[in-house]
């Protein structure tokens, strides 16, 4: 009898075995930080210790209080062969919370704690094949293999500068991410191999082969680095240092997204007949006080009295619960608002927020169409629902949306918007003020444009529309500038404001600030802001808040109503 157990126990723990994972090591960000508020890489290293594949889903979310879940749970189906193991990548979104994250291989393994990552900003780092550096030379970088570079440039916010000394082994997704990165606006610095010699470039990255030491490629810059130029330090590949915000003025405690997401959630508004609630409230304390005396002194018992209150009651509480329920002219319907970052002609890296107002409860799935990935997260700890992301390819939110009620998420991906973009710009600058701009948007130009401004060495410009796309902007010694336009925009209060009473118009402009400051790269939250690689002193930085185009909006067709605005974000010399 005792082999018997023994031998159905041992079955047991083998199939248990088959069908479980481990969880080998993982690797934060490029360098084992995050940059706080963004999407960050979080590669994980799990094993098969059994001699059958694994075929399932591995599962991450935050951990709150307690132990218990916050937000979204993200979800990655893995496939691992028999006594094998494999990199998989989650993309969650990080807050400077300190909060640690569980991961879960299957439904019978123990859940893996995986620490909080530190805090940082962009950073540089060498690609290295297979983890190992081909080449000789002191670099002020940390190494990173280059199989577990991101497939999208929309999770490179961390990345300042990458080294190079070999021709990459990169997935088609990697390669295409790569040189979006570097087109936005990265620093790639080329240095010889173990050889002596500088490497030569296959593929979609032979546009890197070129001759001479310098090329600029849209926004990026491609520097080659012999070995008699000295050692690469943080500072000579451009790595922005954490800059200390003025104290004297006081930034707002909030970062952009949750002064945009503030904006979504309240696009939603209760429609409510306040005239007839309130006669109806004033007609039914008439009635139970001076109605319901009248009668009591009438009758001779008491009963009749009782009975006109409790109908008055039972049908007044019918009445009102009528007139203040939801429903009055309210629809399913999905607000946004976007920023769109061109990195090259058509292509786009897109930041959503999102919110999802069902007026019947069910579950509701929302993706985007297009061939790149798309990236989802439940970033906003306070709104609390059962929801399940998978990002990547034909990436999807799955939220359980109670009834009257919304869900906000974040969304993100590169995009390809045929015909968007600028058919003209023009500048004339006397130093550092531009005493003139000429801007000339494409025919095909999402519109209304509801505003069109410009920086340029940290001087703010406000565009006229002159007609027919054009728009011209004048400059003077006394031009403002950016960081004034957010002391302003931070003193008026808008940081508090809650859109109750303004205009749609009015808050969608009320927006620009903290959008222009978050496509930059910065939260200037606590008073740090990491400057973008974009915002070039010797470019000029051009942002149109536009009607959001049908390509952007997401392929939900439960939900057949949607509303939106973004910001398009262009770079000129």
């Amino acid at each position: 009898m005792k082999r018997i157990i023994f031998t159905v126990a041992a079955l047991l723990l083998t199939a248990l075995q088959a069908y479980s994972l481990d969880v080998e090591q993982w690797r934060w960000g490029f360098d084992g930080r995050a940059v706080e508020n963004r999407l960050t890489p979080l590669s994980i290293m799990v094993s098969n210790p059994s001699p059958d594949p694994f075929e399932g889903v591995v599962t991450l979310w935050k951990i709150g209080p307690m132990g218990t879940r916050i937000g979204a749970s993200l979800h990655r189906k893995v496939f691992v062969g028999p006594f094998s193991s494999k990199w998989i990548q989650f993309t969650p979104f990080v807050r400077d919370d300190n909060a640690d994250w569980r991961v879960f291989t299957d439904r019978n393994s123990r859940p893996v704690t995986i620490k909080a990552p530190k805090i940082g900003g962009p950073v540089a780092v060498l690609l290295t094949s297979g983890g190992v550096a081909l080449m000789k030379r002191k670099i002020v970088a940390p190494p990173m293999p280059e199989h577990l570079f991101p497939p999208s440039a929309a999770l490179t916010s961390g990345l300042a500068s990458v080294v190079l000394d070999h021709d990459p082994e990169f997935t088609p997704l990697q390669t295409r991410a790569f040189l979006d990165w570097l087109k936005g606006g990265g620093k790639l610095w080329i240095v010889p191999g173990v050889s002596g010699q500088f490497p030569t470039f296959s593929g979609d990255l032979a546009a890197l082969n070129f001759p001479g030491d310098k090329m600029n490629l849209e926004n990026g810059i491609v520097r080659k680095l012999s070995r008699g130029q000295g050692p690469l330090t943080a500072r000579k590949m451009g790595v922005p240092a954490k800059i200390q915000a003025d104290q004297s003025s006081t930034f707002y405690l909030d970062p952009p997204i949750d002064y945009v997401f503030r904006y979504v959630r309240k696009r939603i508004k209760t429609h409510h007949n306040w005239g007839l609630i309130f006669f109806i409230s004033l007609l039914y304390m008439a009635l139970v006080t001076v109605g319901n005396y009248m009668i009591g002194r009438k009758a001779k018992t008491p009963l009749k009295p009782i009975a006109f209150f409790i109908a008055t009651v039972l049908l007044f509480s019918m009445l009102l619960a009528w007139c203040g329920k939801r429903g009055q002219g309210e629809k399913s319907q999905i607000n946004s608002m976007a920023i769109a970052r061109e990195v090259a002609p058509e292509r786009f890296l897109v930041e959503q927020w999102v919110d999802v107002f069902a007026t019947s409860g069910d579950y509701y799935s929302v993706s985007y169409s297009g061939d790149d990935p798309s990236f989802f997260s439940g970033c906003r700890e306070e709104n609390v629902f059962n929801a399940t992301i998978a990002n990547g390819v034909n990436g999807l939110i799955e939220a359980d949306i109670p009834m009257f009620s919304s869900v906000q998420f974040y969304h993100a991906e590169m995009e390809n918007l045929p015909n968007i973009g600028i058919e003209s710009f023009k500048s004339s600058f006397d130093g550092a003020i531009a005493k003139f701009m000429e801007l000339k948007l494409s025919p095909d130009f999402p519109s209304p444009i509801l505003d069109a401004v410009a920086v340029a060495k940290g001087k703010f410009y406000q565009f006229s529309n002159t007609g027919g796309g054009l728009y011209k902007a004048f400059g003077n010694e006394k031009q403002a500038t950016l960081s004034s336009r957010i002391k302003k925009w931070n003193d008026s209060g808008r940081p508090y404001q809650m859109f109750d009473d303004d205009t749609e118009k009015d808050s969608v402009r009320s927006l620009l600030i903290p959008l222009i400051i978050r496509s930059r790269g910065g939260d200037p939250a606590l008073g740090d802001f990491f400057p973008s690689l974009a915002a070039n002193d010797d470019k000029v930085d051009i942002y149109v808040l536009a009607t959001m185009p049908d390509a952007m909006k997401c392929s939900n067709k439960s939900i057949k109503t949607e509303k939106g605005y973004v910001l398009f974000h262009f770079i000129r010399p």
